[in-house]
């Protein structure tokens, strides 16, 4: 099989495992949101009852071959800061470069 399905394969199933988790969360939330929400009825609304919707979960994401597979490397975003800032600084030398030039050029010529 071609290594990048591998790859999307192996990122897709990371993906569901992630939307696992997230739906695991907003579960947890809403059951305990469902007590405040209780709490905080007024004595004309006391009638109405608080169902809060629980989605099923969807089913659990095929196991990935081995832990080596599913690591994926992150950027690095720590230094993208300085890396703008070093390119920054070498595209203005650039252009002070052409600048004196243009200049040099100028005075050399007339």
């Amino acid at each position: 099989m071609d290594p990048r399905i591998d790859k999307l394969l192996r990122q897709r199933n990371l993906l569901r495992e992630h939307l696992n988790w997230i739906e695991e969360e907003i579960v947890a939330a809403r059951s305990d949101a469902a007590p405040l929400m209780h709490e905080c009825r007024t004595e004309s609304s006391a009638t109405d009852s608080v169902n809060p919707t629980t989605e099923p979960a969807p089913a659990p994401a095929p196991a990935v071959d081995s832990i080596a597979d599913a690591v994926v490397p992150e950027p690095d975003t720590r230094n993208v800061q300085s890396e703008v800032r070093a390119g920054c600084m070498f595209y203005f030398g650039i252009a002070t470069a052409a600048l004196g030039l243009l200049i040099a050029y100028i005075y050399w010529r007339y």
